[in-house]
């Protein structure tokens, strides 16, 4: 995998605005199943969404996006996959040695409910407004390459603030493989 296969997406001002307006909207209404219920920073997650939608409909992969009938759990279901998209958001441009994670709680509902089967992860970058949808894991990859990582602990500059489970970019599949795993 490299950067070659990642799927960039520079949203408008008034698309950011958009999203962030809707997104604020959904979190007054709906019962999020993520540790993140404040509408600040929710927004980042709806436009990674944004970003893949993007990149699935220029491929011409069937798709349906999951836009929260009052139910948070998968964000995309193409073929059998049932895809939730991870975002986060940074000031820099991605690197392959970068985390790619799930926090913990959210790994445990995953897990225990097995509705969703994929996992696809992005970063936006805020200073150009630009999702970056780097690639994807199968559930059960994932199960068996992440690391836990426990809140406090010091990667480089970061400190990790919650207990989560993390791969890094370069573990990631390429997201042409989707095509082929769409029956999976």
């Amino acid at each position: 995998m490299d950067r070659d296969d990642w799927h960039r997406k520079t949203l408008s001002k008034e698309m950011v605005d958009e999203i962030k307006e809707s997104t604020k909207e959904k979190s007054q209404r709906l019962d999020f199943n993520n540790y993140d219920k404040d509408h600040a920073t929710r927004w980042i997650g709806t436009a990674c969404e944004v970003a893949f939608q993007s990149w699935l409909s220029e491929q011409d992969i069937v798709h349906d996006w999951q836009l929260n009938d009052g139910i948070d759990e998968w964000d995309f279901t193409v073929g059998k996959l049932r895809i939730d998209v991870k975002a986060t958001s940074t000031n820099y441009e991605p690197k392959m040695d970068y985390g790619c994670d799930v926090v913990s709680r959210q790994w445990d509902k995953i897990k225990r409910t097995k509705h969703i089967n994929s996992l696809v992860f992005c970063r936006f970058v805020l200073p150009t407004n630009t999702a970056i949808v780097m690639g994807w894991l199968p559930v059960d990859e994932f199960d068996s390459e992440s690391v836990f990582q426990v809140a406090g602990t010091k990667l480089g500059v970061i400190t990790i603030t919650v207990d989560q489970y993390e791969v890094q970019v370069k573990d990631l599949r390429k997201l042409s493989e989707i095509r082929q795993f769409r029956y999976y």
